[in-house]
């Protein structure tokens, strides 16, 4: 037992190396470019100056790691808990946003201590579990306007299906609510700063050119002589409506996840998550569709998808990285499968695919950051060296 334990180890260490050496490369590569700083929202309404420094956002890239490799051993029994660690490892989403010093990977840390939490309510540790659950949530809370929101949604929904008992998180909850009691009085005191915070949050229909382009085209019918027909069925709030049901679609579109069409970063070629590992996504996502308690845990974490969905661009991958883990876990649960059934040919195939594709991509995009990157950014952005959010 002491030697798997060790082994294991071993294993998880060589992992991280690979993405102490992926990061490094990418540093030598695009630095000093970052994204646009922001405040944990307490400091921003207390009017005090405090951004979250790089080596923090480091070492949150590297707790993220080691989290997702706690989570993992709770579900998934010996070496294959590694699994979820190396589809999470060998993806450039997380890499280039810690690189570039997303607040986002900042926060992606505390919804992980918060699920940790809860799986150790579950197995009984509970001192461990109520001390990792309040410190997550009262951090993220802290930290994020929209965190008011998204928190008891997410609570809410996994309890109702009944992933954690309400009454075993009720102490943690009054105290998690006794301990956000500056926060609301900080809100209440700043009720202004809350809503500029708000409206730099929550931009879904902000972009000037979608009211540009109902006038534009309410103009051309009235000139046509067609003013009220198009009234009825092309207004703003017809627009607005397609508008978010699109932008919803895109958000479940694998195309999003698995190819470069988004941009990180909004200049970069490599997709957040590599092609490859599509085969196994599609596989996994099939057994999650046959179980309902899976299914429903899948619902449940759509909620991680609201930050990008009310951002001011289709899509954000800056903010939807809160949404990668479980991105990475229905890869990892149709990747465990095929390996499980691999002597079987269909499953030997989807293995080999997967394995030739990500490492085919894995060369491309070292090459591609060595020798490209820069310059790809220096056309796209004009060098400016902080990137909107």
């Amino acid at each position: 037992m002491r030697k798997i334990f060790l082994k294991e180890n071993i294993l998880f260490l060589i992992i991280y190396g690979f993405s102490l050496i992926f990061s490094a490369l990418l540093i030598r590569a695009i630095y000093p470019i970052q994204l646009q700083l922001q405040k944990p929202i307490f400091f921003d309404l207390i009017e005090l100056n405090v951004i979250i420094p790089y080596w923090l956002i480091y070492f949150a890239g590297s707790i993220n790691i080691f989290l997702i490799w706690m989570i993992a051993k709770r579900f998934i029994i010996g070496h294959l808990a590694l699994i979820p660690v190396l589809i999470y490892c060998f993806s450039p989403w997380s890499f280039y946003l810690v690189v570039t010093n997303s607040f986002y990977v900042y926060l992606l840390t505390f919804i992980l201590i918060i699920f940790q939490g809860i799986l150790l309510i579950k197995s009984r540790r509970f001192r461990w579990g109520m001390a990792a659950f309040i410190l997550g949530s009262i951090l993220f809370l802290y930290s994020f306007v929209l965190g008011i929101f998204i928190f008891p949604i997410l609570i809410t929904g996994l309890s109702l299906i009944k992933f954690v008992s309400f009454k075993k998180i009720r102490p943690a909850l009054f105290i998690i609510s006794f301990l956000c009691l500056p926060l609301l009085i900080a809100n209440f005191k700043n009720q202004a700063g809350t809503g500029n915070i708000y409206n730099n949050q929550v931009a879904l229909f902000k972009d000037p050119g979608h009211m540009n382009a109902v006038n534009v085209f309410q103009g051309e019918s009235r000139k046509a002589g067609y003013s009220f027909i198009v009234k009825l069925g092309e207004n703003r709030y017809i627009y607005f409506s397609k508008y978010a049901f699109f932008k919803a679609i895109k958000h479940f579109t694998p195309s999003t996840y698995f190819t470069g069409q988004e941009g990180l970063l909004k200049f970069s070629f490599s997709p957040p998550v590599y092609f490859g590992f599509l085969i196994p996504f599609l596989y996994g996502l099939s057994l999650i569709f046959k179980s309902p308690a899976l299914r429903n845990g899948l619902a449940v974490s759509f909620i991680l998808l609201v930050p990008s969905f009310v951002s001011k661009t289709l899509v954000n991958l800056n903010r939807l990285v809160l949404f990668e883990p479980v991105i990475v876990f229905v890869i990892s649960l149709g990747m465990i499968k095929i390996i499980q059934n691999r002597k079987e040919r269909i499953f030997k195939l989807m293995l080999f695919l997967t394995i030739i594709l990500v490492s085919v991509q894995l060369l491309v995009t070292v090459f591609d950051i060595n020798f490209r990157e820069y310059i790809r950014y220096e056309r796209y952005l004009g060098g400016a060296l902080q990137i909107g959010d």
